[in-house]
């Protein structure tokens, strides 16, 4: 995610174990207007999750939540204004299963954008009948392509 690039200095999260099926990572960019959060859960189980973030660099500021999972690519679920007096940040959510979910804390009004349209898979291409067929009209393809070479 080049999200993450514009926040490049890395910030102090709980160590984690990978075989856990969880992984997670948290940046704030140079200029210490943006804060990134990304969380992957795509082997764990399904729990709830919370993210605390002390010492924020303002007391005003925006989180959009984006997540991608098998019905959104990139985009935001939820979109908040914050008005903090103690420079602290703590919100819950649930991490299901095969999904990611990146969080854009900013003192600025501006987000990244959303992901692309994802194109929609024609009837056809989705019917599992037609998987072994498309095996097998691979391997004839192959067989004619190398009986051609020698």
């Amino acid at each position: 995610m080049n999200y993450m690039m514009q926040t490049p200095i890395r910030l102090k999260t709980p160590s984690f174990n990978l075989s856990d099926g969880i992984a997670y990572l948290a940046g704030i960019s140079k200029d210490r207007g943006n804060i990134s959060i990304l969380i992957a859960n795509y082997e764990g189980k399904n729990k709830g999750c919370v993210i605390k973030i002390s010492n924020l660099p303002w007391n005003k500021f925006n989180m959009a939540h984006y997540l991608i999972d098998d019905k959104h690519h990139l985009e935001i679920i939820e979109n908040t204004s914050y008005n903090n007096s103690n420079f602290k940040f703590k919100f819950s959510f649930s991490l299901k299963k095969n999904t990611v979910h990146f969080f854009r804390i900013t003192n600025s009004s501006i987000f990244p954008s959303e992901g692309l349209e994802v194109a929609k898979i024609p009837f056809i291409l989705r019917l599992r009948c037609l998987d072994s067929l498309t095996r097998l009209l691979a391997i004839l393809l192959l067989i004619i392509i190398f009986k051609k070479i020698i």
